[in-house]
């Protein structure tokens, strides 16, 4: 395994799973089969772009076996060490999970809710 991941899992017929960045915020990400009607599409791509997942999708990519979306927890409104304490939203390993499940959810419908 080339990555550390702190969890995966399946949600909503889905593979998921969860890392924490180097610089410390989690990130989740939730992998399509190549049939699925996102598959293949990036940030450009209106239904990808409408996914409402915190700070939208910032990750895609091929797997070798479909495609993986993904989330950041490091934006403006969150907290994040490399940048000090500015009173943003600390989340937790649970927090990602809900958030990388909810991303599941909208993907599961095929990103049309």
């Amino acid at each position: 395994m080339s990555e550390l991941w702190l969890k995966e899992w399946v949600a909503h017929g889905l593979p998921c799973r969860v890392k924490q960045h180097g610089m410390g915020h989690y990130c989740g990400y939730c992998d399509i089969p190549d049939g699925h009607p996102l598959a293949r599409k990036d940030y450009t791509n209106d239904a990808v772009a409408a996914l409402d997942v915190h700070g939208g999708v910032t990750y895609y990519g091929d797997t070798g076996q479909g495609w993986r979306f993904g989330w950041d927890a490091a934006h403006g409104d969150d907290f994040h060490a490399m940048i000090g304490d500015h009173g943003g939203r600390r989340w937790t390993l649970a927090d990602a999970i809900a958030e990388t499940e909810r991303l599941a959810a909208l993907l599961a419908a095929g990103g049309l809710e």
